[in-house]
């Protein structure tokens, strides 16, 4: 299930099959011995999704994410080692609000073992004309430690945002004609790793 917060669901490939198809997906050394597990949720509405992983025993994973259906299923995305250490983490705008989509997750190589995954999509705001779509990258996955992005709407107190892990989406509400001002508090470690864009 698809929450606003990070509900994490256990999971293990020990044992599991490798299924040739679809195929390779490009990343994290799948191989004829990768064992695959499998995984579904339901995009919510605004279309985002923040798929995390969090080792267990299986300390070094992979995952790809597809749209379709069994038997014909598209890539939309692999990833290997954005989450953190070695997990993956995919956070993927534009999705189809409604679809299902599947979620693969294998050992590098051969290995198994037990792990943790969720799904968590942002808050649309309610009452608002739009929504501005902030996304925080943290290059080494360590979050900003006391480094924030602070938005200011119509000369009200600002509200500061920040990522704990290799990155955050959140969606602020606003309506047409309000001033915004953004800014940015460069008080952590470890600044260039540091990013964001608004859009």
């Amino acid at each position: 299930t698809v929450g606003s917060t990070c509900t994490a669901t256990s999971g293990s490939n020990a044992c599991a099959s490798n299924n040739a198809v679809p195929g390779d997906p490009g990343c994290g050394g799948f191989a004829a011995g990768s064992a695959d597990v499998w995984y579904s949720f339901t995009a919510p509405t605004n279309g985002i999704a923040i798929i995390e992983t969090a080792a267990g025993t299986l300390t070094d994973a992979s995952m790809a994410l597809y749209s379709g259906s069994c038997g014909s299923l598209t890539l939309v995305e692999c990833d290997a080692d954005d989450g953190p250490g070695a997990m993956p983490a995919i956070a993927h705008i534009g999705l189809t609000p409604g679809s299902t989509y599947f979620v693969r997750i294998w050992g590098t190589g051969t290995t198994q073992g037990t792990f943790t995954i969720c799904v968590r999509s942002p808050t649309t705001p309610v009452g608002f004309s739009c929504a501005w779509m902030l996304e925080l990258f943290d290059a080494a996955g360590n979050g900003w430690g006391s480094s924030s992005v602070n938005v200011c709407i119509n000369g009200a107190p600002a509200t500061s945002y920040t990522v704990t892990e290799t990155f955050n989406i959140l969606l602020i509400g606003v309506n047409i004609g309000q001033t915004v001002t953004v800014s940015y508090t460069a008080s952590g470690p470890n600044q260039g790793q540091n990013s964001y864009r608004i859009r």
